[in-house]
C-alpha cells in the first residue's frame, strides 16, 4: 500500500466516524423533537418505567440541555470512532447500561435523563486507553475537549440539585474500568498495514533487489518477503555474508600466497 493510498484509507476513516458519531447525535436531536409526554429516565430504587435504564440517555429535559450535551457527545463518539472502531458498540451499550444501573442503586430521588452520562464515560475510557496505549494525540483530544467544557471537571460534585451528578460521577468510574478492562486493544491508528499478498502481487523488477539468485527484499511500503521478516533478520544475514566473505578473503589471499612460494 502505497503512501498516497494511506492517506485515503485515513482520510476515510476520519469521515466515516464523523458521519457515526453525526448520525448518532442527530438520533438524539430527532427523539427531543417528538411529542413525548412524561420523564422516561431513570426512577433510583422504583421499580417502575425500568425502561428509563435504555431510553434516558436519548432523553434531555429541554433545548439548553440537549445543546450543552450535544457538542462534547460528537467529539467523543468521533474520538471512539476513530480511535477504537472495533469497541464503538460495546462501549456504547456498556456506557449507557452500567451508568443507569448505577445512578438506578444509589442516586437522589427523581427522574434522571441526558446523556452526560455517557459523555462521562466517553472521556474516562478514552484518557484511560491513552494512558495504557501511550497515545499521545489521543490523551490531547481528549483532554482538550474536558477542558473546553470547563463545567465538566465539576460535574462530579453535588453542586445543583437539578443536575445528576451521581450520572457524571458513575460515568467517570465506570469509564477508567472500562479502559482497564479493554487496556490490550490496537488504536487504529497504530495498526500495522496489511503486507502484500504473495500469490497474488505482482512484483515490479525495479523494487527488487536480487541477492544470490535466491532471496530479494520487496520494497514497497516496508514490507520483506522471503526469509527477511524484520530488520533483525537484515542485519543479522548482512553481518553473516560480512563474515562469510572476509573469510573467503583470507583464505583466498592464503591460497594465492602458496602458489608464490611454489
Amino acid at each position: 500500500m502505497s503512501k498516497s493510498s494511506t492517506e485515503q484509507l485515513e482520510s476515510k476513516h476520519l469521515r466515516n466516524s464523523m458521519f457515526f458519531s453525526l448520525l448518532f447525535c442527530a438520533l438524539i436531536v430527532f427523539i427531543h423533537l417528538l411529542p413525548i409526554e412524561g420523564c422516561h429516565g431513570v426512577y433510583p430504587r422504583e421499580f417502575i418505567k425500568l425502561w428509563g435504564l435504555l431510553t434516558s440517555t436519548f432523553l434531555h429535559a429541554n433545548w439548553q440541555h440537549l445543546w450543552s450535551n450535544i457538542g462534547p457527545l460528537y467529539l467523543f463518539m468521533a474520538g471512539l470512532f476513530y480511535y477504537f472502531p472495533n469497541r464503538v458498540l460495546i462501549v456504547t451499550i456498556a456506557g449507557i447500561i452500567l451508568v443507569n444501573i448505577s445512578v438506578w442503586i444509589s442516586g437522589h430521588t427523581g427522574c434522571h435523563i441526558g446523556a452526560s452520562g455517557l459523555i462521562y464515560f466517553l472521556a474516562a475510557y478514552l484518557v484511560t486507553m491513552a494512558f495504557f496505549k501511550k497515545q499521545r494525540n489521543l490523551a490531547a483530544f481528549t483532554l482538550i475537549i474536558v477542558f473546553l467544557y470547563g463545567s465538566m471537571i465539576w460535574g462530579i460534585f453535588p453542586t445543583k440539585e437539578n443536575i445528576s451528578w451521581e450520572s457524571h460521577l458513575f460515568g467517570a468510574l465506570w469509564g477508567i474500568v472500562a479502559g482497564i478492562y479493554f487496556k490490550k486493544d490496537k488504536v487504529w491508528a497504530d495498526t500495522p498495514e496489511p503486507a502484500p499478498n504473495k500469490d497474488n502481487q505482482d512484483v515490479d523488477k525495479s523494487e527488487l533487489k536480487i541477492i544470490n539468485n535466491e532471496e530479494y527484499i520487496y520494497y514497497n511500503n516496508h514490507s520483506t518477503t522471503s526469509m527477511f521478516k524484520t530488520s533483525t533478520d537484515i542485519d543479522n544475514w548482512l553481518n553473516y555474508k560480512e563474515i562469510k566473505y572476509n573469510f573467503e578473503e583470507s583464505d583466498s589471499s592464503k591460497t594465492d600466497k602458496t602458489k608464490e612460494k611454489s
